[in-house]
């Protein structure tokens, strides 16, 4: 049964390469839609046209050239090269003509390599034990449900903070929370995509000050299958943000995705641009 993230990430294959979606007000950011929910559209996108079995998306890249405004969509997507185990994608998320949002993605079935994972999940208390709230409904936690400048959690979210600094705290730029949809849904790719994107700039931790800071470019890593063994549809992940230099109005954020029980998900790095009045 699909659910309403479902319909809000739904793409609709025009032919030719061309894809119709429709940008929803409750994913909604400082000047826009949220990065991390464009890019689920576009992921959509390019999910639709490798499918092939076995082959998932291991790295999509994204440019914001403008935000575009909540409502219809195109998405234009090319095979660049459809190899034996990789396919290699661009595409165009257009609005009025325009484009908004320049994307390049990887898919890949699984290959044979050494594999461990020498990085640890920070220590936090366990997820909470909250219900799943319903649409525009408050959440109990230190992030609440509003942000800085509009960059704050995304309407669809749930989000509890459990390691760092508030808003405008001056401590690091180093901050954690259980994440999960207000609804039950197991974790894809999609999904995993808005996540890294969904919380407020942990730069709005850093400064004494509230600042908007909109995406110029993301870049998504999925690490394992999703979901993991073990999760369920109503499972927490653990968000990790870092942002470690903030200069000539631009911050580097970095995104980390966790299981419950330590196993590192999705890897994400953005850069932010700085607004100031």
């Amino acid at each position: 049964m699909d659910t309403l993230f479902d319909e809000e990430t739904a793409v609709e294959h025009l032919g030719a390469g061309r894809y119709g979606a429709v940008a929803s007000a409750r994913w909604g950011a400082y000047v826009g839609p949220n990065g991390g929910y464009l890019a689920a559209l576009v992921l959509n996108a390019f999910t639709d046209t490798v499918n092939e079995p076995g082959r998932r998306v291991r790295s999509i890249s994204l440019h914001y050239l403008e935000p575009p405004a909540f409502g219809p969509l195109e998405i234009d997507v090319s095979v660049e090269r459809a190899g034996r185990s990789m396919t290699s994608l661009t595409g165009r998320l257009r609005q009025g003509g325009r484009a908004k949002v320049l994307a390049t993605a990887a898919f890949s079935s699984d290959r044979r390599s050494p594999a461990f994972q020498d990085a640890t999940m920070p220590s936090v208390p366990p997820p909470p034990e909250l219900p799943l709230r319903s649409t525009g409904e408050a959440v109990e936690g230190r992030a609440g449900t509003t942000g800085v400048g509009g960059d704050g959690p995304a309407e669809g979210l749930e989000i509890v903070q459990v390691m760092g600094g508030g808003l405008q705290s001056g401590e690091p730029a180093d901050i954690a929370a259980w994440v999960r949809l207000t609804e039950p849904r197991p974790l894809d790719a999609l999904l995993a995509a808005v996540y890294v994107d969904g919380w407020y700039p942990a730069l709005s931790v850093r400064i004494p000050e509230p600042v908007p800071a909109p995406t110029v470019d993301l870049t998504i890593h999925f690490r394992q299958h999703l979901p993991p063994d073990g999760a369920d549809p109503t499972t927490p992940y653990l968000l990790r943000l870092l942002s470690r230099v903030a200069a000539d109005g631009f911050v580097e954020e970095d995104a980390e995705l966790w299981s419950p029980s330590g196993m590192l998900l999705v890897q994400s790095r953005q850069l932010e641009v700085v607004l100031r009045g």
